[in-house]
């Protein structure tokens, strides 16, 4: 079957118009699969996917935080008018356009309530779960957790990766991971608990101390056993010499 292909050129012409209109867009994470839990509706949209996101109202965009709407308006996009929200997260300094229609594919979310924070407080410290041994399945299981937008898996990566720098240390991009993993973490709970991003990290770094030192085992000390005593030497009897005759 034959299919028509624009040119490279007319390709970058495109690519660069939508730019312009869109402003800086981002490549958007897979859908949310397996055992992961969600709603039936999704949160933030109607039954019809009419958002209810308005300016002002805090949301979370899975694997680059939460941040605040600072615009929503319509726009003309290839002769077709396009309802636009425009996010700006605090924590990396990102500003991401969606489409309102685009809403549910892309994970946004609203941001946890007091109840959802005990439970994650209650996954920070659950002590961790298994994780692959192999470096490379370990980071592509947290990523893929990450990538989800479920606070809840986010925590519970946050938790291992603690516990693993404990016990045995980070390799390099780990250390990235857990990095970027607790900023994230920390820009929801910014705004679930009311705190600048500082407190709310500083607060999840006590968290994490608190947990990391309750999973440690007590040091056992070997009593020392008591030193053994030689039997004193028995002095050897002199030896008695004849009586010269």
């Amino acid at each position: 079957m034959w299919v028509s292909q624009l040119p490279n050129s007319r390709v970058r012409t495109e690519k660069i118009r939508k730019q312009a209109i869109y402003g800086p867009l981002v490549r958007c994470p897979p859908s949310p699969v397996g055992n992961v839990s969600r709603p039936a509706l999704f949160p933030g949209t109607t039954g019809e996917g009419v958002s209810l996101y308005e300016v002002g109202d805090n949301v979370v965009y899975p694997h680059h935080g939460a941040g605040t709407v600072v615009s929503r308006e319509k726009r003309e996009v290839l002769g077709e008018m396009r309802e636009l929200l425009t996010i700006k997260i605090l924590h990396n300094d990102m500003t991401l356009t969606i489409p309102v229609d685009s809403i549910e594919r892309v994970g946004l979310r609203t941001v946890i309530d007091e109840e959802a924070i005990k439970k994650v407080i209650g996954y920070l410290t659950s002590g961790g779960t298994a994780m692959p041994p192999n470096w490379n399945r370990r980071f592509k299981h947290n990523r893929d957790k990450m990538r989800t937008g479920d606070i809840f898996e986010l925590a519970e990566v946050v938790c291992n990766l603690s516990l693993r720098d404990v016990d045995k240390g980070l390799s390099t991009g780990e250390k990235q991971m857990y990095v970027k993993a607790k900023k994230i973490l920390a820009s929801e709970l910014m705004y679930a608990k009311d705190m600048t991003e500082e407190e709310a990290l500083a607060w999840l770094d006590e968290v994490l101390v608190n947990q990391a030192g309750g999973a440690k085992k007590p040091a056992t000390v070997a009593a020392k056993k008591p030193a053994a005593t030689k039997p004193a030497a028995s002095k050897a009897a002199p030896k008695k010499t004849p009586a010269a005759a």
